[in-house]
């Protein structure tokens, strides 16, 4: 993917984010039922969580290999790339953190809910502001 041209790259980021919306409504809607309760959704949320985080953090290693790559070909595209790679940094590292609560069944499914919840808020957030500004229509030629 990292030779693949600009627009490809937009193109494909934008598709893999429109899935992961998806994936986002599907994990926010078990953090919904696992407020009401139940061991059994405690468990699923736990996988779900688990299995969104891979697919999240294989999305953040195309954008590593492919958007930076086509970024850096852009006036300001350095500045950018920079951002998204610290941006990627942090989400990595909350994903560690994250996976650590869902991994540790002692955890209250409460709490680890909470935080899954401010996880979800900040990647749609972080997927609108890359939308508008590194994939905006006619930044990458």
């Amino acid at each position: 993917m990292d030779r693949a041209m600009p627009r490809q790259v937009r193109n494909r980021i934008l598709a893999e984010h429109a899935v992961l919306r998806t994936a986002l409504d599907e994990l926010e809607a078990l953090l919904d039922a696992a407020a009401i309760g139940g061991a059994d959704l405690g468990r699923r949320l736990r996988r779900h969580g688990a299995e969104f985080f891979a697919e999240f953090s294989a999305h953040l290693d195309v954008e590593d290999a492919a958007l930076v790559s086509a970024l850096r070909k852009v006036e300001d595209g350095d500045r950018m790339a920079s951002r998204l790679a610290r941006e990627h940094r942090e989400q990595r590292e909350s994903i560690r953190e994250l996976l650590g609560q869902l991994e540790d069944e002692a955890q209250p499914i409460a709490e680890i809910a909470h935080e899954l919840r401010a996880f979800v808020n900040s990647v749609r957030i972080d997927m609108e502001n890359e939308e508008t500004t590194m994939l905006r229509e006619g930044l990458l030629p």
